[in-house]
């Protein structure tokens, strides 16, 4: 079961995307920032009235080993615009790749973090997946578009890539995971490779709630 999560990690990471002629031009992007523990429920909730929750999914980052949903009171729903500049100026994309190390979940547990850290209301997200296991990514409720499925998950370090891993992805019962780039860049297409069909998924937006989909 972990050798098929992995594989749908490696393949949200953009295995079937193609360089047509900037391979070296993000190359020292790649480098993968130091990602630290989330702290744990007690030192969290203490700390501006964030609370967190740990859900039954595995972390490789936080101090349990299962995910953590963070819950800020203050934190807002935003508009399309203000979650577009929260992900250019957030860095979680920028981390590369590591099995064992850290995934697509830990991705999303990273970004759920970030986001309620900056009064922005998140949701961690598993996606189940005909072909393989299953996935995961963050949900945001925007003020003016709706419901909007984000995938930060990056790349191996040594793979070539854009130098904006941000991918939006349509998800909804029977649907392919197909993941488009949400800042396209020149020279790399922006469309992902299908990850395989969905057949459920569950959003927890503070830990405490969850809701599956009909």
């Amino acid at each position: 079961m972990i050798f098929k999560t992995i594989i749908v990690c490696l393949l949200i990471a953009g295995i079937s995307l193609l360089v047509i002629d900037i391979s070296e031009r993000h190359s020292d992007t790649i480098v993968a920032p130091a990602v630290t523990s989330p702290p744990s429920p007690s030192s969290v909730s203490s700390s501006g009235g964030i609370s967190s929750k740990e859900i039954n999914f595995v972390s490789h980052t936080s101090w349990s080993g299962r995910v953590i949903i963070f819950n800020n009171p203050n934190a807002k729903d935003v508009s399309y615009g203000e979650l577009q500049k929260f992900l250019l100026d957030d860095q979680t994309d920028k981390i590369a790749y590591v099995e064992d190390v850290f995934n697509c979940s830990d991705y999303a547990e990273l970004l759920q973090h970030n986001a309620e850290n900056k009064g922005i209301h998140c949701a961690w997200v598993y996606v189940d997946l005909l072909e393989f296991i299953g996935h995961s990514c963050n949900a945001f409720n925007t003020t003016d578009r709706g419901l909007i499925f984000v995938d930060d998950s990056g790349v191996p370090s040594g793979m070539n890539h854009p130098f904006n891993m941000d991918k939006t992805v349509i998800v909804n019962k029977g649907s392919s995971y197909i993941p488009e780039s949400l800042f396209p860049e020149s020279g790399w297409i922006s469309q992902w490779k299908n990850a395989g069909t969905i057949t459920d998924y569950k959003i927890y937006w503070t830990g405490y709630e969850q809701q599956v989909a009909e």
